[in-house]
């Protein structure tokens, strides 16, 4: 079976679920600043907050 560890990948995702904006600014300080990204975020405001 051929590994390919070093093969380049085109396109890869990872989803994160009920991180903080802490959370996401520290994961994203540590991504090499060569990488190319776009990000989506989804925040639903939660019930007795403004």
């Amino acid at each position: 079976m051929k590994r390919y560890t070093s093969a380049p990948l085109d396109t890869a995702k990872i989803e994160f679920k009920d991180l903080t904006v802490q959370q996401m600014k520290q994961i994203l300080t540590r991504l090499p600043s060569s990488f190319k990204a776009s990000m989506e975020v989804t925040f639903t405001k939660e019930r007795g907050e403004e």
